[in-house]
């Protein structure tokens, strides 16, 4: 359940959907952590991309990660075990994965035929998911098999699958740390069971030592590497009877007799016919039960994890609001000191026109040295009090603010201490005319 609510916080699982889930547990670790690969299917999504076959064929016994299938390549011994990195493009779903020693290590989805095809159209470069399949086929990589009215479509290739192989590149480098593998020695590339032109040779800019095949292992006339590779990975899983990757939600149930309810009340037919009903009534109470119980879980499963979600978002909430208390506690402070010197000018103007040539003067300089008033006051006749602090934090302004007030022909300009305070310096600087 921790690990689950850790996939909902982190990856951004849909709290209200109801996922099959499954681990790969890694045997490389990171600290005293132990790496765990987690595999989510929304189960509504998996009936609907069925919902068609499922109109024909009820149950499906097994569904397949795709990037875990090649392990059978190794397992019949159709491939040595060494570091190697399988590449599949096809027209809605491309990936690529990386093995150690016949072992899976990770993988990542990358650009569908599809994907290119949207991305190609956003340049201005018209093609269709046919259209492009053939092109790379049979022009792949290679400049000088385009004429010059075809380079904004080779142009784009070149630079999709140049980007393509620096990101795989870069994830090759992290497994080497995390895995401690030297090198990738072979690359296995898969578009309808071919390479393209020129891409063995972009590999090689990246991958010095990888040797280029085609992934066509097990494949035939007609039938896609993938889907061939696909069904021996599957039935190894049968004949094993290993279903911790088996992702299907719509296994064919036992037959009656064979479970356990059923033995059950096979084996105590006899006694079933002379005694009440009342037992037979207690085990379909209890089926029920059952199922409901199972209902239930996942109901509950759901509204933890919604929980969770919201716990979570509460906490962004007070915290902003928070700081959005702390941002007016602050505005509510300079509108008071600004309120307070505004009423101590207005003051001044109105009893003593002679000290408006003395504010205009100082207000220039304020500018001019970046600094701000927080009071204003009238000591003395032609004297007056400025409260002024540093806004750029330096405590040469305000020298510079006195000598240019004595510079201006003001008969003294006295300040206190310069002092720093909260990472700003003030001083009340005492001008008279």
């Amino acid at each position: 359940v921790t690990s689950e609510l850790k996939m909902y916080d982190e990856i951004g699982l849909d709290s209200s959907k109801i996922y099959k889930i499954s681990y790969i547990t890694k045997e490389a670790s990171v600290g005293d952590m132990k790496l765990v690969e987690s595999f989510a299917v929304d189960k509504n999504a998996l009936l609907e991309k069925y919902r068609q076959p499922l109109q024909k064929v009820k149950y499906i016994d097994f569904l397949a990660i795709p990037f875990l299938i090649f392990e059978t390549l190794y397992t019949h011994n159709i491939l040595e075990k060494k570091n190697d990195l399988f590449i599949s493009i096809d027209a809605d779903e491309a990936f690529f994965a990386f093995y150690k020693d016949g072992s899976y290590i990770t993988s990542k989805k990358t650009l569908s035929l599809s994907d290119m095809v949207k991305e190609a159209e956003n340049k201005n470069i018209i093609t269709s998911i046919e259209a492009l399949k053939e092109t790379l086929l049979k022009k792949g990589l290679l400049q000088e098999n385009y004429t010059p009215q075809e380079y904004d479509i080779y142009d784009y290739i070149q630079t999709t699958f140049k980007n393509f192989l620096s990101k795989t590149y870069n994830i090759a480098l992290h497994n080497r740390n995390v895995y401690g593998f030297t090198k990738i020695e072979r690359i296995f590339f898969s578009l309808d069971n071919q390479t393209i032109p020129g891409f063995e040779q972009m590999a090689q800019s990246f991958f010095e030592e990888a040797t280029c095949l085609a992934l066509n292992f097990l494949a035939h006339e007609k039938t896609l590497a993938l889907d061939a590779i696909t069904t021996s990975y599957i039935l190894d899983k049968l004949t094993s009877h290993d279903q911790s990757q088996n992702f299907t939600i719509l296994e064919k149930k036992a037959p009656f007799y064979k479970s356990e309810v059923g033995k059950f009340m096979l084996a105590s037919a006899a006694s079933i016919m002379i005694l009440s009903s009342y037992p037979l009534y207690q085990q379909f109470q209890l089926n029920n039960i059952n199922s409901e119980n199972k209902t239930l879980n996942e109901q509950l499963a759901v509204l933890t994890r919604t929980s969770s979600k919201l716990k979570k978002e509460q906490k962004k909430l007070e915290k902003s609001i928070h700081s959005k208390k702390l941002e007016q506690a602050k505005i509510d402070s300079d509108l008071h000191k600004l309120q307070s010197v505004a009423s101590s000018l207005l003051a001044l103007k109105s009893k003593d026109s002679k000290y408006t040539t003395m504010l205009l003067t100082i207000n220039q300089l304020l500018k001019k040295y970046k600094l701000s008033v927080e009071n204003v006051h009238q000591v003395a006749d032609g004297a007056m009090d400025f409260e002024i602090y540093s806004k750029e934090q330096k405590r040469d302004t305000i020298a510079q603010f006195m000598n240019a007030l004595l510079s201006a022909g003001y008969q003294s300009v006295t300040s206190n201490e310069i002092k720093l305070n909260d990472d700003v310096y003030k001083s009340i600087i005492t001008v008279k005319k």
